[in-house]
């Protein structure tokens, strides 16, 4: 078993950048990988309650669907709490599934794991 961390930092702006993290992170959770997704700059709105309603960049399923069946394979999603403040996000805006976390936080979370970007 791998631990894994996919850092998001694409959210609308680029809907296929956007969707990698949840695709390949849906595919680690498949492999029994411990999987992590960190969401930082505009990708902390893919956090937000309604925010992906719709989202979808074609073959992919769409956003809602990837999340919810990251969150169903037991993948957990972190949210950075600067960027939150930068894009008006208030904590009791977020899905139950997501935590606030800082830069410590995701200096520890990638100590010995495999990192992705997008």
């Amino acid at each position: 078993m791998s631990k894994v961390l996919l850092v998001s930092t694409h959210f609308d702006d680029n809907l296929e950048i956007a969707t990698m993290p949840w695709a390949v992170g849906n595919a680690a959770l498949a492999e029994d990988d411990d999987v992590s997704i960190f969401l930082q700059g505009l990708s902390v709105r893919e956090a937000r309650k309604g925010e992906t309603k719709g989202l979808r960049f074609p073959p992919f399923p769409s956003l809602d669907t990837l999340r919810e069946a990251f969150i169903e394979g037991g993948g957990r999603i972190y949210v950075c709490a600067p960027c939150m403040k930068a894009h008006a996000i208030e904590a009791d805006e977020l899905i139950d599934e997501a935590e606030v976390a800082g830069a410590a936080f995701l200096m520890q979370l990638a100590e010995g794991s495999l990192v992705f970007t997008y």
